[in-house]
């Protein structure tokens, strides 16, 4: 949990100073841990709560970490290009990217290396 604390403190500063980048990637063995510190900065980029609630987020997707395809990815890639309702970006929280087919993972790569300019994946 400390480094979740730190991981917040780092992300704070940086949407503060503007400087947040289109995307980041945790690893690890805490999953529950990460995805909660995923779902925190989502919620404060959008309702200025560092939080993990449950409470549904307007402009974030939040894939579940099952097995996911072309067409899924395909769905996130045209939401992202959205303009965000409330949030200053629509976020991706993809938990498990190793269960994305084939296919999915090379769209979802593309979509990392060029992504629209108001995503954070």
């Amino acid at each position: 949990m400390a480094r979740l604390s730190e991981l917040k403190k780092d992300f704070l500063r940086l949407i503060e100073r503007g400087r947040l980048s289109h995307a980041y990637l945790f690893f690890g063995e805490q999953d529950d841990a990460m995805r909660e510190g995923a779902l925190s900065l989502a919620s404060f980029l959008e309702r200025k709560e560092w939080t993990s609630s449950p409470e549904m987020l307007t402009d974030a997707i939040v894939a579940d970490g099952r097995e996911s395809g072309i067409d899924e990815v395909r769905s996130w890639i045209r939401q992202l290009a959205e303009m965000p309702l409330r949030a200053s970006r629509r976020t991706l929280l993809l938990a498990r990217a190793d269960r994305l087919t084939l296919p999915a993972a090379h769209a979802l790569l593309k979509l990392v290396e060029e992504p629209p300019e108001s995503a954070l994946i």
